[in-house]
């Protein structure tokens, strides 16, 4: 069993790990604490006998738009259905605030999460060149509800 609940900055050192252990991408502590100073409601993290294990945050980019900018469960984790409790409650959330939009980028290589956001309705619409640090280009997915 899960749970589901805001970031917190005691969070930070935990939520950096597994990101850095699972993403080619490297972010710094100030760059998640920019995200939890941008919009609290968008960072979440799911929670397994109080223990973080998988981390979704987001922004708003316009009134009506959000942007996930990074989704990570841990990778001894995956395939239990904490991605989809993370997206699902973030999805549900945001459709009660009004949203209508919903994008992010994917690697082009990680087939299995672009089969993953499109199971949520996401849809390709663009393939962005080089948009990744080591120069992989990236897949644009949104959502329109």
């Amino acid at each position: 069993m899960f749970r589901i609940r805001e970031f917190s900055p005691t969070d930070l050192r935990i939520v950096r790990n597994i990101s850095q252990k699972a993403l080619r991408e490297r972010y710094s502590r100030d760059f998640f604490l920019r995200i939890y100073k941008w919009w609290r409601e968008g960072f979440i993290v799911a929670e397994v006998s109080g223990v973080i294990v998988g981390v979704l945050a987001s922004t708003r980019t316009t009134a009506t738009t959000a942007r996930i900018l990074i989704m990570v469960v841990r990778e001894d984790l995956r395939a239990r259905g904490i991605g989809t409790a993370l997206l699902s409650h973030f999805l549900s959330g945001i459709a009660n605030q009004a949203f209508t939009r919903v994008e992010l980028e994917v690697r082009k290589s990680n087939l299995q999460a672009r089969r993953f956001y499109q199971k949520f309705g996401f849809e390709t619409i663009d393939v962005i060149p080089g948009f990744y640090t080591d120069g992989e280009d990236a897949v644009k997915m949104i959502r329109v509800f």
